[in-house]
């Protein structure tokens, strides 16, 4: 991840977007304080479903947390003759401890 002063970012502020535009992270510091980080937006749902299910490959289920119920319905409408396969798949099943 790159980090740019406030003033670099603005004075090279096309360029910035360019590399944000390529994938890059960049971080925008004023003196020794991160202030603002700039990261390249997601359009694709795909994509975004994809981030998700890599977020929550590594939580651990809770029943009672309704979250649980839309990550595993995202990651289930892609395979409506086994709906719980995928979430099994990816670990993070209602059977998950």
């Amino acid at each position: 991840m790159k980090s740019l002063t406030a003033t670099e970012a603005s004075r090279n502020f096309s360029d910035v977007l360019d590399q944000v535009e390529a994938g890059e992270e960049i971080v925008i510091t004023r003196g020794k304080k991160e202030i603002a980080r700039l990261v390249p937006v997601i359009d694709d749902y795909e994509e975004k479903r994809q981030a998700l299910i890599k977020h929550f490959e590594t939580k651990q289920y809770f029943p009672n947390d309704p979250t649980w119920d839309i990550v595993l319905d995202l990651i289930n409408e892609e395979d409506e003759d086994d709906p719980e396969d995928d979430a099994k798949v990816y670990g993070i099943s209602k059977d998950h401890d």
